[in-house]
């Protein structure tokens, strides 16, 4: 959200609330409810629908901060993490120092199976989102020789054959 839209949404908050604050409403009570009662094409948020508990404190916080105060505010932790804790973020760090070539899903993996961490403590995504804001992706591609199916340097190093899972014997009776 940029200051453009912020702007947007407080115009639209004023225009719902302008009428109380000229004292163009004799019971605020009832316009509260009335406005509450419609749904609002907001910008940026969409169609939305307001309780009159909420068009009142835009009320207060227009009468307490001005137009600013109707402005939504950016969140004081963007950026940041909510889910990792620090020993958490300490344990991922530690497994990629380990194993440095490992993918993040097979580090994810290794970090439950190990059961150093949860799936409840934090998902596959936070854990990527951790590791790519920390540039320890794995970008190289594996250092391999190139491998094919079924093919070996020598003759006969490799037998395959395909059999029923269950063998039928016909048992034929003798007619006599």
């Amino acid at each position: 959200m940029n200051d453009n839209d912020r702007e947007q949404i407080a115009l639209f908050r004023f225009s719902l609330i302008s009428p109380i604050l000229n004292r163009q409403v004799k019971k605020q009570n009832e316009y509260l409810a009335k406005v509450a009662a419609k749904k609002h094409n907001v910008p940026y948020y969409g169609v939305r629908e307001y309780s009159p508990k909420t068009i009142a404190m835009w009320v207060r916080a227009y009468r307490k901060g001005g137009f600013e105060g109707l402005k939504p505010k950016p969140r004081n932790d963007k950026g940041k993490s909510r889910v990792l804790t620090p020993e958490l973020k300490e344990v991922i760090l530690e497994a990629r120092e380990d194993h440095p070539d490992r993918s993040v899903s097979l580090l994810y993996d290794q970090l439950i199976t190990e059961k150093k961490m949860l799936p409840s403590q934090a998902s596959y995504s936070t854990v990527y989102r951790f590791l790519k804001k920390k540039n320890l992706l794995v970008n190289s591609p594996r250092k391999e020789e190139n491998r094919r199916r079924f093919a070996y340097d020598q003759v006969n190093m490799l037998w395959q054959g395909d059999y029923p899972d269950k063998l039928i014997i016909p048992i034929f009776e003798q007619v006599s």
